[in-house]
């Protein structure tokens, strides 16, 4: 059985990717929604590439993620956010790089 999320792309490929900052002062909340349409990435060269930075990233899926699942690439639409988006003072706790 596929999972539903998988399901749902296929039946339709609209998505909305929401990334929201969460704060007890409302001041500092805000988010930026990413609209536009996922697909099932094919095999291939750049899927195997997103397989392994996801590894990378999240330890937990060194050993829980199955080879070959699914991977959903989004190709952007619109981009809206909303609120204090300004980075925090002091280090981050991801340094990854995220200009792709």
């Amino acid at each position: 059985m596929k999972l539903r999320r998988v399901r749902n792309i296929i039946e339709n490929p609209n998505v909305a990717l929401v990334f929201d900052r969460y704060s007890e002062d409302w001041n500092r909340i805000g988010y930026v929604m990413v609209t536009g349409q996922g697909t099932l990435m094919a095999e291939g060269e750049e899927r195997l590439m997103a397989e392994i930075a996801l590894r990378e990233k999240y330890l937990q899926y060194q050993e829980m993620l199955p080879v070959g699942c699914p991977v959903i690439k989004i190709e952007p639409k619109r981009v809206v956010s909303w609120g204090n988006l300004e980075l925090d003072e002091g280090p981050r706790h991801d340094q990854t790089n995220t200009s792709r």
